[in-house]
């Protein structure tokens, strides 16, 4: 089950992205959801926007550091 989003200004970037890149990121933000939950030491990740693109980090136990999700100018999406 995919992970609601929060924040209404995260929503609003990834309805902007192409139908075929959506789905791909969304595939990425599941699995950083999913992988984060499963991590011990993780703690919440919080999903905001840096720079206009949706990222993702652990304010509480700043386990990590932010990833991002993003369209590069060659196509396709990246982390």
């Amino acid at each position: 089950m995919p992970t609601p989003f929060d924040d209404p200004n995260v929503v609003r970037v990834f309805n902007g992205f192409p139908d075929d890149q959506r789905a791909g990121l969304l595939r990425i933000r599941g699995l950083i959801y999913d992988v984060a939950s499963r991590t011990e030491g993780v703690g919440p990740i919080h999903e905001t926007l840096k720079w206009g693109q949706p990222a993702y980090r652990t304010p509480t136990t700043k386990s990590g550091a932010t990833i991002r999700l993003g369209l590069p100018k060659t196509g396709g999406f990246a982390v």
